[in-house]
């Protein structure tokens, strides 16, 4: 059974519940406005005004100050802010490849590849975006569509594996290419051309 209660967030979007230590993440769109948070037995579930979910925090306990911030909410404002985002949370989940690529690449740059990982985070998901952005960045070209088609792929299939056939399907001898038996071919051809112009 959830207990409901309508709070009202912070500048930064943020509620803190029935002014207790633990303050919950709720996404700068929702700032400085009245959300819906239901208090379960382990989570804390916040709502809009029309009871749409926003997002879900696992229930914090105890008198200590704790804070529970989901980040993805904020990506969007890290977005527009890029020099913040290696102080997010978001950063621990980048492979070192991206974080040095990010780090090496000038504003302009940064905020386009925080761009491309918004809205692909937006299309497919926030892992398969990653992915996706991670290896488009390794072989160094990162256009938006490609990484977005890339994604798609590995939300589909996050491992990749080879085909496998059936037992009952013949094994194949491999083969080697020569050009000695099209060599052959193209003289014998040569010759019956030659041949049939004489007569």
């Amino acid at each position: 059974m959830e207990k409901r209660i309508l709070v009202q967030t912070d500048s930064y979007g943020k509620v803190r519940i029935e002014k207790g230590p633990k303050i919950y993440s709720v996404g700068p769109a929702y700032a400085s406005t009245k959300v819906w948070v239901c208090l379960g037995a382990d989570t804390v579930r916040i709502l809009d005004r029309q009871f749409h979910e926003i997002v879900t925090h696992p229930r914090l306990f105890g008198s200590e100050c704790e804070e529970s911030m989901h980040w993805l909410t904020y990506l969007p404002l890290i977005a527009k802010k890029p020099r913040s985002f290696p102080y997010s949370g978001l950063w621990s989940h980048l492979k070192p490849s991206l974080q040095n690529a990010f780090q090496n690449a000038s504003w302009k740059e940064q905020k386009q590849l925080l761009h491309v990982l918004q809205k692909t985070t937006q299309e497919v998901g926030f892992e398969s975006a990653l992915q996706a952005l991670t290896q488009s960045v390794e072989q160094g070209h990162w256009e938006e569509d490609a990484v977005v088609m890339l994604a798609r792929i590995y939300k589909e299939d996050p491992m990749p594996s080879l085909l496998s056939l059936s037992p009952h399907v013949p094994k194949v001898p491999p083969s080697t290419l020569s050009l000695d038996d099209y060599d052959a071919l193209l003289s014998e051809a040569a010759e019956e051309s030659s041949e049939e112009g004489v007569s």
